[in-house]
């Protein structure tokens, strides 16, 4: 028996302070850019798999994480927060 196909990776996007929606970008660059703390609390993320245009907190997605940021996340697997 063969494996299923691979998860598509996560691509995040976010919205900057000017309200213009920045993405994709991978998980990669995100954890990057959390782990240099350039990422505030309260910027607005989704990632694309959910379908949604929803955006939460990143502080919001951190929390239904166990704390710790989305981005490290298999694809799929991000936290789904319900509006």
């Amino acid at each position: 028996p063969g494996l299923g196909p691979a998860a598509a990776p996560l691509q995040w996007f976010y919205r900057d302070p000017s309200g213009q929606v920045q993405g994709p970008y991978s998980s990669a660059q995100m954890r990057e850019w959390h782990d240099a703390r350039y990422l505030p609390a309260d910027l607005p993320i989704r990632e694309s798999t959910q379908g949604s245009t929803d955006f939460w907190m990143l502080s919001e997605l951190c929390a239904a994480n166990g704390g710790s940021a989305p981005f490290a996340l298999p694809a799929g697997q991000a936290p789904v927060l319900a509006p």
